[in-house]
C-alpha cells in the first residue's frame, strides 16, 4: 500500500522516508458521555512490554470534570 500511495504522491513519498512519527503518549481528550454531558480528560498512555498498551484517563482534581465524573461514580455505585 505504501508503494501504491508513494507513486501517486511524491508529497508522501517524502514524508514518509522521513519517517519520524511518534506516539501520542499524552494530552487532553474531549467526550460527550450522556449522562455526565461534556468532559475534557487527560490521559496516559503505557506501553507494557507484552505489546499491549494501558490508556488511563483522569481528570485534574477541583476541576467541573472531576466532580462530573464523582458524581457518575456515585450513581453507579454497587
Amino acid at each position: 500500500m505504501v508503494e501504491d500511495i508513494s507513486a501517486a504522491s511524491a508529497e508522501f513519498s517524502r514524508l514518509w522516508r522521513r519517517y519520524d512519527l511518534r506516539y501520542r503518549r499524552s494530552e487532553a481528550k474531549a467526550f460527550r458521555h450522556l449522562e455526565a454531558g461534556n468532559l475534557t480528560l487527560g490521559f496516559e498512555v503505557l506501553n507494557l512490554d507484552d505489546g499491549l498498551r494501558l490508556s488511563i484517563f483522569q481528570a485534574e482534581p477541583g476541576t467541573a470534570d472531576h466532580d462530573a465524573l464523582k458524581l457518575l461514580a456515585l450513581a453507579h455505585a454497587s
